[in-house]
This record gives C-alpha cells, structure tokens and sequence, in this order.
C-alpha cells in the first residue's frame, strides 16, 4: 500500500495506516504509524513532480520526522564545535610534528652549527646526489640556465650525456630551487635550510592527510588523534625523514596520504563538490608520481583494489572509471613530463589501467540498469585471469617496443626473494645483502606490540576480513538467505555502507607483503596501520550491533568511549617520556676523515677531474666538489649497472693490468679506495668484495660465510697498497688518510 500523499490531502483511515516494506535479505517489515507518530510526519510536496518521478521516490525518503528548531539549531552548533575541536587538534599535531622532526634532526646531527661540508656529507648515499641538483639550480645564474645544463649533463655518468629530468625524480629541488631565486629568500634563509625546512614542513602536512584520513575512517577526531599519536611514537618504523631528508619518498608519501584520503572521500560521499575531489585526487596522484620511482608499484596496487571492489560490487563502476582514468592521466603527465621516461611508461600500472577500465565500461554499460546483485564465483575468477592475462600481453608488447631493460634487477630480486634462491647475480646480489632489502624481522614486530599498535590492528583486519568473507559469500550465492543465518548475513550489511575501510583494509594488507619482503618498505605499511588500529573502538558496527537503542549497544559504546580515552591517555604518557628523553639525546655530525677527503679535492685536483669509487662516495663526491663521476647509487639503468661491475673490480682479485686497462676505458683520473669495504670481514657472501668474487666466479663456498678462493691473486684494493711492481707502473698515490687512500691513474703508452 502506497502512503505517500500530496500535501493537504486528507486521509480518513491516516489512524491505522501500514507500510510494508522491503528490508535487506528478503524480510518484510510492517510499520505502524499512530496518531501521535504521524503528526510529526513530514510528507513532501508532489505535486509539481511528474508520475514517473514520484513512482521513483524510495518510501523511506518521504516518511522523516520534522525536527523542533531548537534541537536542529543545538543540534548545528555541537556539529560545528565538533568539527572546529577537530580541526584545530590536527593542525596542531601536523605543526608540532613537523617541528618535532626538525628538533630529532637538529639533535643527531647539530645541523645548524656545523660546516657546510658536513652538512652535505651528512647526506648519505643518493640523498646527496639528489640534492646535488638543487644545490647546482641555486648556484646557476638563472634556473632556465641550471635546467638547461641539467638537461644535457655529463657529469653524473663521464662518458656519456644524460637528461638528468628524464633519469631521475627531481622536479621537488626545482620548485624548491625556484622558490628560493624568485623570492630572494638568500637573504633570510641559507639554501640547505630552506631545503630542510620544507621537507619537514611537508612531512607535517603529511601527518595532517593521515588524520584526516583516520577521521574519515574511524568517525571521530578522537580515534584520528590517536592515529596521530601512534605514528608519532612508532615513527623508527612509520618514517625515516628525520635522518634522511632529501629521500625521494620523504616528500612522496605526505603527497601518498593525502591521495588515499581524498579516494576515501570520493568513495564513501557523494556532494555537489565531487568535481573538486576528484580535481584534487589528480592532483595528488600526478605528485606522487612525480616525486617517487617507485610510486608505479604502490599505484598498482590502488588500482587492483579499486577493481577489484568494482566485481564485487562495493563500489559503483562509474566512480571507479573515473578514479581509474585519473590516475592513468596523472601518471601519462608525469611520462611527458620526465620526457618519455621508459621505466614508467613499461610499468604494468600502464598496462593494467586500460585493460581493467576497458572491461569496467562494457559491463557497466551492459548492466547499469538491470540490477544485478550476485555472481558467478568461476565468472570472478574467470575474469581476474583475463584482466590480468591481458594487461601482461600488453605490458610485454610496450616493453618490447621501445626496448625497456632498466628495471631487470627488481624481477630478479623478487624471484630471489619468493623462491629463497641465492642469486650469484651481481646486481641481485647488492639488493638482497643491502639491510634495506632484508626480510622483515620479528622485532619489527614486538616493538609495534609493545606500543599497542600491532594488536589492535589485528583485530581490526580480522573482522572485517570475517565480514569481507560472509559478504563475498553472499553475493557469489555461497550462502542462501534463510531464517538461521541471515544473521551472518546481516554482520556484513555495513561493508556496503563502507566502502573506504575496506579499501584502506586491502590496501594495508597489500602494502604488508611488500614490507615482509623488503624491510624498507614497512614506512608505507605502519602509516596505514596507524589509521585502522583505532576502528576497533570507534565503529560498532564492524562488531555487529546496529541496534543504537539496544541496552548492549548503549554499554557497548561507553566502555568503547572509556577503553579509547585510556588508551589516548596511555599512549600520550609514553610519547611524552620518549620525547623528554630524546630531547636532551644531544649529538654532533663526526667525519673528519670524509672532510678532509672532500677539501683535498676541491683544492687539488683538477675540475674535470673524474672520479671512481663506490656508489655511495661518488654521490657525496659531486655534491661537494662538483667533480665528474664515473657512477653512483640510482640503480635504475642498465648502462649503470654494467659500469658499476666495472668499477667494482678495484674490490676485485684482478690484475692491475685489467684494473688499469677499464679504469682508462671509463675515463678515470682517480680512484678511492675504503678500506671498511676493503678489509671487511666476510659476511655469508655480502661484503663487496666476495660479491664481486661470486660475479667473477672465484668464489665456490661463500655460503659458509668464510672465503675459500680457488686463485693465488690478492685482491686489488688490498695489494696496491703497497705500490710494488706491477702496481706501480699503473697507479701512484696522492692522498690517503685512517679511512681512504686516492690514487691517480697512470697513463701508458699502449702495446
């Protein structure tokens, strides 16, 4: 019986009048309406709407209670102080947390007092040649004059011109270079503190997006401020950007979190402002894009999920065709931007977008209007294969195409990884003996226990994988809506209603496998971890009580309130102890030896001097002496790596005929040789030089973790020390100190 009536209408039988209804698995519910109830009944206006809009009308969106004024006014304003309470919390932990990184900084390195060369030299391995470029754009007369010379460079790798934009992700240190020279900020600020400053800036407006990000999830700024809290206090496992600031992910993942958090939004609400979101959803992603090498695999992953969520109905097709397509033009813009930059364009996020969206517009397109609610179980799994039988095809017809072999090294380093291989590969090798790249260890694990993120982030996965289940279940026709478990059924209702924690769900377990495998990359799994610990205290209804009325439900929801204010109170306690104590942990950058080595440089040799050595050197050799390098530690280059085995053999047990022979080939004057890789104790086949004895095929039991060399030749950097013939008439030492010795390369006449 239709109730809904035109306004001034009179209905005689208004006293007893029924509404059935049709509830969720098939019930039907008999509603009465008394007198009492149906004089704050407000029935809409129909009469300027035609049959078929009125017939389209749910019943339940005409029968809504007419609110007294006072309580509606009330009502605005506790949502308005709410609201206001809220965003001031989170402005001030974003500052104070971006203040608190600058402080750790400060105390472990004295950065503000010590010289300039240290200062740079405290920028280990790549960080240094990173910010070699901004440093460079600064120095340069003008930042059209510094692009255009980092564009044809042929300092970073002597013997050949590189476009620096292309091979590397470096457009932050040309905002931040431009910044500075068109605001003349040099007489304010030094430029590596401008540098630094801004980094933490951002890492505070990254801890801002994940607390936005928890509100959203979780329903409450109080569950966000412990997000807040708890990636405060487990930040040596949630972020490193305190100790290594020009990272290319210190200033990717703020603009990660704020991509995940405006998808949140997207998904879970429907405005008037959607045209803005999903302007800013752009935005974000092409950022993190650009400022990341890496972000290709993390865009994968969203992208999976987003599919994946479409098959199974969590999310309509038409909102992820267009969170699909977006992020397919942010990552083609930052392709154009990096000037064609192969790696990227043969990621398989570049393949896969377009197969999984083309699929998405036939069946929305088939179906939008049929009201389909179940699958088929094999039509899921038959589909999957497809999409991603396809997207393979595709990325090996791109790859081959345009002859892309600069990311061989991470296939090799997953499938030593998955199948516990011990890869004699050379450039696998440096991956997998990196601490880095080890395993996840279990301390890992204790130490997010000990702070009470760990375990409440188990149970948070575990009920809604439970609920996760039942509702794939049910919509694949596994489970039959009968009287004894609808209420199973019923537990995964709220999955429809939550679209983004089951997103952030899928995509924290994603991001956990990669973190098992590559220990790094835990700082992306424990900010996510971070987000979903507090739903656990915050939303009822992944515990299944729905019935907000309900004696259970109202004590439920108390001792919810209190166990989450206490565990705010705990956790505030510790980080507050932990801060007073790394607040007087005072220490001071130390590296005389590097200091001294870098001064003889600048003051001794000739500018176009090149230099060869170890990748992590030779970053800190341009950066500080501008002299030409021969290589350095961004791996992502075919060409590289093979020039990194060549000069790799001065930690060989080579000849120092060979030695000399490639080392003119590359065009070296000077080579530095580290006795700490030198004289390294072996270590199960992963010092430098037993790598390069398993490359050179000298080696047959490093497994045993000791060398057993089957050649009577010493190993180079140990002999020519000494400088006894043969060594002599190829090398000739100019400088040496406790940690390095530099030698010249001698020329010769050739045979």
């Amino acid at each position: 019986m239709d109730v809904r009536r035109r306004k001034g209408r009179k209905d005689a039988g208004h006293k007893n009048e029924r509404k059935q209804h049709r509830g969720e698995g098939g019930r039907v519910d008999n509603v009465r309406y008394t007198k009492q109830q149906t004089c704050h009944i407000k029935q809409p206006d129909l009469s300027e709407l035609s049959k078929e809009e009125e017939n389209r009308i749910p019943a339940s969106e005409t029968l809504k209670p007419v609110q007294d004024a006072s309580f509606g006014f009330w009502n605005n304003l506790s949502w308005i102080l709410n609201c206001t309470c809220g965003c001031l919390i989170g402005l001030i932990l974003a500052c104070s947390y971006s203040w608190y990184m600058e402080t750790l900084h400060e105390n472990e390195y004295w950065f503000t007092n010590i010289g300039e060369v240290e200062r740079e030299i405290s920028f280990r391995t790549e960080q240094g040649l990173y910010y070699s470029y901004y440093k460079h754009l600064i120095n340069s007369p003008s930042i059209k004059k510094g692009l255009q010379q980092l564009m044809r460079d042929n300092l970073t790798e002597c013997g050949r011109t590189i476009n620096i934009l292309n091979r590397f992700n470096i457009y932050q240190e040309i905002i931040l270079a431009s910044v500075f020279k068109l605001f003349v900020l040099n007489q304010y600020i030094e430029p590596i503190f401008f540098y630094t400053k801004s980094v933490f800036a951002l890492s505070g407006f990254g801890l801002g997006m994940l607390y936005i990000c928890s509100w959203l999830v979780n329903k409450s700024w109080l569950s966000a401020m412990l997000t807040a809290v708890i990636f405060i206090l487990n930040k040596s496992d949630a972020t490193r950007v305190y100790f290594t600031v020009p990272l290319r992910e210190s200033f990717a993942l703020p603009f990660l979190f704020a991509q995940t958090t405006v998808l949140c939004l997207y998904i879970k609400h429907t405005s008037k402002h959607v045209n803005l979101v999903l302007v800013f959803f752009f935005l974000f992603s092409f950022l993190f894009a650009l400022t990341w090498q890496f972000s290709q695999f993390i865009l994968l992953f969203e992208t999976v999920i987003l599919f994946f969520l479409c098959i199974v109905k969590l999310i309509p097709a038409e909102k992820v065709l267009k969170l699909l397509f977006i992020m397919y033009f942010a990552v083609l813009c930052v392709v154009f931007l990096q000037f064609g930059q192969k790696m990227l364009l043969g990621a398989f996020v570049t393949s896969f977008i377009p197969v999984a969206s083309f699929y998405i517009w036939l069946r929305y397109a088939r179906t939008q209007h049929q009201g389909q609610k179940h699958v088929s179980l094999f039509a899921v799994i038959s589909l999957i294969v497809c999409v991603f039988g396809l997207s393979l095809g595709l990325n090996w017809l791109i790859r081959f195409s345009i002859g892309i072999n600069s990311d061989t090294h991470i296939f090799k380093y997953f499938q030593d990884r998955i199948f516990y291989a011990e890869s004699k590969d050379f450039e696998a090798k440096l991956y997998t003996c990196n601490p880095g790249f080890y395993f996840i260890d279990t301390e890992f694990f204790w130490r997010l226990t000990g702070n009470f993120l760990f375990p409440s982030y188990l149970i948070t996965i575990f009920l809604v994988s439970h609920a996760g289940t039942f509702y794939f279940c049910k919509i694949i026709s596994f489970i039959k809506k009968t009287h004894e478990n609808y209420r199973m059924l019923d537990f995964s209702a709220w999955l429809t209603k939550r679209p983004e924690i089951i997103f952030i769900s899928l995509f924290s377990i994603l991001l956990g496998f990669l973190a098992c495998f590559i220990l790094r990359m835990k700082f992306l799994w424990v900010p996510y971890m971070c987000v979903l610990a507090p739903l656990v205290f915050s939303d009822l209804q992944i515990w299944s009580l729905n019935d907000s009325k309900s004696l259970r439900f109202l004590l439920v929801k108390s001792a919810s309130m209190i166990i989450k204010v206490s565990f705010v109170g705990i956790v505030c306690y510790k980080l507050y102890n932990t801060v007073q104590e790394e607040m007087i942990d005072l220490k001071e950058f130390w590296d005389p030896d590097t200091v001294e080595l870098m001064e003889w440089i600048k003051t001794k040799t000739p500018s176009g001097a090149v230099f060869a050595g170890s990748m992590q050197l030779m970053a800190g050799v341009k950066l500080c002496t501008g002299r030409p390098i021969t290589n350095h530690p961004h791996f992502e280059d075919k060409w590289l790596r093979e020039r990194t085995k060549q000069v790799y053999q001065i930690y060989s047990r080579r000849d120092p005929e060979y030695v000399h022979h490639l080392l003119e080939d590359i065009g070296a004057s000077y080579i530095i040789l580290e006795d700490s890789i030198c004289l390294a104790p072996p270590r199960d086949g992963c010092t430098l030089p037993e790598i390069m004895d398993i490359h050179n095929k000298n080696s047959y039991d490093y497994f045993l973790g000791k060398s057993s060399i089957e050649t009577s030749q010493s190993l180079f950097c140990d002999a020519v020390r000494y400088l006894k013939p043969p060594y002599s008439k190829y090398f000739a030492l100019v400088f040496q100190n406790k940690t390095f010795r530099v030698y010249t390369v001698l020329h010769t006449k050739k045979q």
